[in-house]
């Protein structure tokens, strides 16, 4: 994490590893807070909670075309997967079945 004052672009791309790395469905903010090196409170006031951080990981994931982010979400049945385009539904699940 940079030095200095906190973003939430900052906050949102340490959600969006945890969630690469440890899976969408196990981010927590404590996490977050924890390896960005901020208190609670700061991930609290930039990202919300957590249907709120999720929504943003998984804006994200369709925006970068992150398959992993997508599938993951697909399965968890986020309301947010619905915004996944047929193309790319496809292609997440796919990818996840190969894995």
């Amino acid at each position: 994490m940079r030095v200095g004052k906190i973003k939430k672009i900052d906050l949102l791309e340490v959600a969006i590893k945890l969630a690469e790395a440890e899976g969408y469905s196990n981010v927590k903010r404590d996490e977050i807070a924890r390896v960005a090196g901020v208190a609670m409170g700061t991930v609290n006031y930039h990202l919300g909670t957590m249907s709120k951080i999720k929504k943003s990981i998984v804006k994200h994931a369709i925006k970068t075309e992150n398959l992993t982010i997508m599938a993951q979400a697909i399965i968890a049945k986020d309301p947010m997967s619905s915004k996944i385009s047929d193309d790319l539904r496809s292609q997440a699940i796919q990818a996840a079945c190969v894995r």
